[in-house]
């Protein structure tokens, strides 16, 4: 590192001054006076570092474990034989990472399942979030209404399905589940 370099360029040019001023004799008592601090402080600065790395390597494994999980790399875990705080922390991590894999499976099996039962049904079925962006879609949905189910995901429902009856229909789906238009300004027509 430049500061351990720096310093130890000090300390060699503060010794240089220090050996020209003295007589000699006294020389040499100077030279060990020096040296020996110096290489005490050298040798208590590479123990330090030793431990500092050895107590901050667990510390550095936990966070490269959450960068993985939230990367979706389930897989990954931490293996700890020792006890302490860090152990529990990494049997923690390891268990969440268990819990998401899990949940992400169930999450993939359900979402399988009922794309299989939409896509075998004979209606039509347009789900759609509360901006009306079409989020899942049949094939009966596209024969019905006359646009290929495989491009429309995504997209806004008006884009896409042309009949004024559906879309005055979804429109008012969505203002009686939410109370209020979420539509670009469009008002609820009350018959008054």
């Amino acid at each position: 590192s430049p500061r351990i370099w720096l310093a130890l360029s000090f300390v060699a040019v503060l010794f240089g001054v220090i050996n020209r001023s003295v007589n000699p004799e006294s020389r040499f008592l100077n030279v060990q006076s020096i040296t020996r601090p110096l290489l005490a402080m050298l040798a208590a600065g590479g123990i330090c570092y030793y431990f500092a790395r050895r107590h901050a390597a667990p510390l550095l494994e936990l966070t490269q474990l959450a960068q993985a999980l939230s990367r979706g790399e389930l897989e990954r875990r931490i293996l700890r034989t020792e006890k302490g705080e860090m152990s529990t922390l990494a049997g923690a991590f390891n268990t969440m990472a268990d819990s998401l894999g899990r949940l992400i499976q169930q999450a993939q099996k359900d979402k399988a399942e009922l794309r299989t039962i939409l896509f075998s049904m004979s209606e039509g079925v347009i789900a759609t979030d509360t901006h009306q962006r079409i989020r899942l879609v049949n094939e009966a949905a596209g024969r019905l209404l006359g646009f290929e189910s495989a491009k429309p995901e995504g997209k806004l429902l008006w884009e896409v399905v042309h009949h004024n009856q559906v879309l005055r229909a979804a429109e008012e789906e969505i203002l009686d589940s939410s109370g209020a238009s979420r539509l670009s300004g469009t008002r609820r027509e009350t018959g008054t």
